[in-house]
């Protein structure tokens, strides 16, 4: 019983768990779209991430070069992997905008934006869900054929995920540590 009162005791008093924002950024140099019929990008695994709450997802100082396709023009759209399953849109590869352009060819064009979608309560994919990665961000187009490239950039995700208070745990194990030595003493 007294171990119990010990153990009680030190958890009211133990440091909470706090909630805090990291960015999960990746670098989307040298992407480019091969086919129109697919999505070209980065993928990370963020396993130890995975169910957290995706607050925001965002592209940085990306900048592309159009080279034409059909009529000398391209398009370019941004995606992420998202679990929208509590919005009712499921988990996939998500656009949350629509094309940017049509740009002419030679051209190029700079993108910084950030999406808030914490009213959307995105999560971060399962472990694994995709085999052996959970976390990506992509390109598409509708021309192919290298024509839309990333010179430099990144896109990014604003996860908030639970950091354990670092004296929790201790308190817990040494209120358990003094159970033991009252009882051996």
């Amino acid at each position: 019983m007294k171990k119990i009162l010990v153990i009680c005791a030190a958890a009211a008093f133990a440091p909470v768990a706090a909630a805090d924002l990291v960015e999960i950024t990746l670098d989307m140099a040298g992407t480019s779209v091969d086919d129109p019929s697919f999505v070209y990008g980065a993928i990370q695994e963020q396993n130890a991430l995975a169910g957290d709450l995706i607050m925001a997802v965002g592209v940085r100082d990306l900048v592309i070069d159009f080279g034409g396709g059909p009529l000398d023009l391209a398009t370019v759209n941004f995606y992420w992997t998202l679990d929208l399953t509590n919005a009712g849109y499921g988990a996939g590869i998500f656009a949350l905008s629509g094309a940017q352009g049509p740009f002419p060819s030679g051209s190029q064009e700079s993108y910084s934006f950030e999406f808030d979608i914490s009213g959307y309560g995105g999560q971060v994919m399962a472990a694994d869900y995709y085999g052996d990665w959970n976390m990506g961000t992509f390109i598409g187009s509708d021309t192919g054929g290298d024509v839309v490239s990333v010179a430099s950039g990144e896109m990014y995700f604003m996860v908030e995920t639970a950091i354990p208070a670092p004296g929790a745990f201790a308190l817990l194990g040494l209120a358990g540590m003094a159970g033991r030595r009252r009882r051996r003493g």
